[in-house]
């Protein structure tokens, strides 16, 4: 299969689950003897989002503008202080708020060195092993130079269809592919997230969608979304992530000691029940978390080899992302799932009740379900050889899907 393929998705976030999916669908093409790349987009919302020079900015300008607005309450209270000593009074007592304010503004400023390292374990993870286009696009309009540069574009794995996201971007439904351009244009898995409907880009959506000789999508919802636009259902696949080899990039174990590995996008004091419940549970057991900390464990500065090698060994993983679903499924670890975003929800169930793994999914966020399920799940060791009937099977039609779209006429 000499065929050159270009692939359109969200690598350049500095989301694990992003960049290891990317990493995922190349690699499966690559086994199939595909010269593939990436398509090397970084468009505006994606630079305005995860790009560190905004990053740092908005880090430093925001305790300014705050300091400034604390400052200028002080005065306007002196100045309508018609007694002196009130004024110096009220004047000191602001001073002295201001001074704990002004602190507190600040200290979102030490975060700085730790996210330049996150970034830059990013940047070497997509150096090293992504095989990304020579040229960067930074524009949408750029695109349109890739006419008849490969033999099929891939649109997907990931949100590619959330507009939401994306901010309305419609080159993740391969716009800039003129009618008269050979290549052939395919989605894989993509999601349309939490789109319930396109509004006033329906129109166009739908007319780009009938471009495209073959569509699939990740998940049902995704699925309906699409299927209502266009004469037929499109295949439901797996993400990337649960079909590509990872061993080969996975560093040895980092923790040395029993560990129950905390993955939350959302901020975790949302799961503070959980954790609580965790701790009794595992009394022995360290706890270690990325992205956000948590009172008691151990915040590590992870890149996405080293967060590969943190679910692999852990005994125990806690989620409430898709990607983190998928890795625990991938190493077989025993874990449990507890979405608080609803944007989450639809794609993590569906994927659970699929290979019948649907008690693993906590959906009922009550204080005593959550108790009740959490001391349930831990200690039940998971079926993962009737799961794996029904995943390898999955992963076989997933293959097969890829192959056919290449070699469709």
């Amino acid at each position: 299969m000499n065929k050159r393929i270009g692939i359109l998705t969200y690598h350049g976030v500095n989301n694990y689950g992003a960049v290891l999916q990317a990493y995922g669908l190349c690699q499966v093409m690559k086994d199939l003897g595909l010269d593939v790349r990436i398509i090397d987009y970084i468009p505006v919302w994606m630079r305005n989002q995860y790009y560190p020079s905004r990053i740092l900015l908005r880090l430093f300008i925001r305790p300014w503008q705050k300091v400034l607005s604390v400052v200028h309450k002080d005065i306007i209270s002196t100045k309508n202080t018609h007694r002196r000593q009130d004024s110096i009074a009220i004047s000191e007592e602001g001073i002295g708020l201001s001074t704990i304010k002004i602190l507190r503004y600040f200290m979102p400023l030490i975060r700085i060195k730790r996210l330049t390292n996150f970034r830059k374990k990013f940047q070497l993870f997509r150096k090293e092993y992504l095989p990304l286009t020579e040229k960067k696009y930074l524009r949408s309009e750029q695109l349109s130079s890739l006419q008849n540069e490969f033999d099929c574009i891939f649109v997907g794995s990931d949100q590619v269809w959330n507009v939401n996201i994306n901010r309305n971007d419609l080159s993740y439904f391969l716009n800039f592919l003129s009618n008269r351009a050979i290549t052939k244009r395919v989605s894989y898995a993509a999601s349309v997230g939490d789109t319930f409907d396109f509004g006033q880009l329906r129109e166009s959506v739908e007319s780009l969608l009938k471009g495209f000789s073959k569509i699939s999508v990740r998940d049902e919802k995704s699925q309906d979304t699409i299927s209502s636009m266009i004469n037929f259902k499109p295949m439901i696949v797996l993400d990337p992530s649960l079909i590509a080899d990872y061993d080969y990039i996975t560093p040895p174990r980092v923790i040395g000691q029993p560990y129950v590995f905390m993955y939350f996008l959302q901020n975790p004091n949302r799961y503070k029940l959980v954790i609580s419940i965790l701790r009794d549970v595992f009394p022995y057991h360290r706890f270690i978390t990325v992205l956000h900390p948590i009172k008691g464990a151990r915040l590590i500065n992870s890149g996405p080899l080293q967060w590969l090698s943190l679910i692999k060994h852990a005994d125990f993983v806690c989620t409430d992302s898709f990607h983190g679903t998928c890795f625990a499924i991938k190493n077989k670890k025993r874990f449990v799932t507890l979405p608080i975003n609803s944007a989450r929800v639809h794609r993590i169930k569906d994927l659970l009740f699929r290979i019948k793994l649907a008690d693993r999914f906590i959906s009922d966020l009550s204080i005593k379900t959550i108790e009740e399920k959490i001391k349930d799940l831990v200690h039940n060791e998971i079926d993962y050889e009737t799961s794996y009937i029904e995943l390898d099977n999955l992963i076989d039609a997933s293959r097969q899907y890829i192959i056919e779209a290449i070699n469709a006429n």
